[in-house]
């Protein structure tokens, strides 16, 4: 049996407002939003027991996709192929339910940012007012 694949529902840590879900723009970019310009990213907990860490997953076709750290700290969807390009890493799952990067564990999922039209997400430092606080959802 394969991974249940789930929605993610991201709400701002501060305010507690919802901001919608993450999402995808193209393959790898990730975005955050609702609505039909914002499909939904369906995603699980992929565990890698050797390491003991865990990846956030993206379903995709043909290979999933690994939320990861892109250039100018924008988040993004990494191919597991590409580990030696910097993008892929693990994501650790912090107590208050906000999410870091491995390589990164000062910084935090972070959104909505609006450029050319797409709400961003990307990983700011610790007591940026848009972390966001991740959950899988059905």
């Amino acid at each position: 049996m394969g991974p249940i694949y789930r929605r993610v529902k991201c709400t701002n840590l501060k305010s507690k407002e919802v901001k919608g879900y993450l999402s995808t723009r193209g393959s790898a970019s990730t975005a955050i939003g609702d609505g039909p310009d914002y499909p939904p990213a369906m995603c699980y907990w992929k565990v890698n027991e050797e390491e003991g860490a865990r990846y956030l997953t993206k379903q995709t076709e043909p290979f999933d996709r690994c939320l990861g750290v892109s250039d100018w700290w924008y988040a993004c969807w990494s191919l597991q192929q590409v580990r030696n390009m910097g993008y892929f890493t693990n994501v650790i799952q912090n107590q208050d339910g906000t999410l870091s990067p491995g390589t990164h564990p000062d910084r935090f999922l972070a959104g909505p940012y609006r450029s050319v039209g797409i709400d961003w997400t990307w990983w700011a430092k610790k007591g940026d007012p848009n972390i966001l606080i991740c959950e899988l959802v059905d």
